[in-house]
């Protein structure tokens, strides 16, 4: 996930790019780490043309993500910079075809690092204190009115994510739907 073209408002402000497995790996995927850790240090975002010029095209893009919890000083955020594994998960939203938990092995399962850029790098929901996020995923986003969407409490969320079009229907028809990996940069 990489910082949208067009995003002004900081919701939804991202875009998925899909790649085929094995990409987080090799000589281009280190050189890319490394330009993203210099870009973020001075400032900057990592763009798509960032991500394809050191991985190659991707294979399909998304977009209408949120990688942001609907109340940052409330709840958590997943941590940028990091690369994830997701898994189909038993859980569901309300309504949703399907959830993808997000997991770094090196915090457990189902957890993730809180963003040290969000609360200090403390997560604020309940339990407070901890320097994770325990339940992140990917799923859809909600229409909570007056033209507003949301509905994460620390997950990554996309208006359509399960319709035709949108990631979830992506990762439900793809050979490889239980289970693949996620990098985020906003």
């Amino acid at each position: 996930m990489i910082k949208g073209k067009n995003s002004s408002n900081g919701r939804f402000e991202s875009e998925a790019l899909v790649y085929k497995n094995n990409t987080f790996g090799g000589f281009r995927y280190g050189l890319f780490r490394i330009w993203a850790a210099i870009k973020t240090f001075f400032g900057g975002h990592i763009t798509r043309g960032d991500a394809e010029f050191f991985l190659g095209k991707s294979d399909k893009i998304f977009s209408n993500f949120s990688s942001l919890s609907d109340d940052p000083e409330k709840y958590g955020t997943t941590s940028s910079g990091k690369l994830y594994d997701y898994s189909l998960s038993d859980w569901r939203p309300p309504g949703a075809i399907s959830a993808y938990r997000l997991t770094d092995t090196s915090v457990g399962r189902g957890k993730v690092p809180q963003d040290k850029k969000y609360n200090k790098g403390i997560n604020p929901s309940r339990p407070a204190g901890r320097n994770y996020v325990d339940g992140a995923h990917l799923h859809k986003a909600y229409d909570m009115g007056n033209g507003r969407w949301g509905g994460s409490t620390g997950c990554l969320i996309q208006k359509g994510f399960d319709n035709p079009g949108g990631l979830g229907h992506y990762l439900g028809g793809s050979r490889t739907r239980q289970s693949g990996k996620v990098l985020i940069y906003r």
